[in-house]
């Protein structure tokens, strides 16, 4: 009997490790998704607060840049 529980220890041993190598994979993969979400938050905010100071500034069209050259 001592082979065979040899092999039994060597196999629940290999099945422990693949068990705790799949469940760290799953786990770094979730980490993975929870800093590109707030990475994807961060940057919505930067792009919103972006858009927001440009419509704060005077906003010149066309034809108005046009006509203060002529009157120069």
């Amino acid at each position: 009997m001592g082979p065979v529980w040899t092999l039994a220890i060597i196999l629940t041993a290999i099945g422990l490790l693949a068990l705790l190598h799949f469940m760290a994979a799953g786990l770094r993969d979730v980490t993975y998704i929870h800093d590109m979400r707030v990475r994807v938050g961060t940057l919505r905010k930067e792009r919103l607060d972006r858009l927001q100071r440009m419509a704060s500034q005077e906003i010149v069209e066309v034809g108005e840049a046009e006509d203060n050259r002529k009157a120069a």
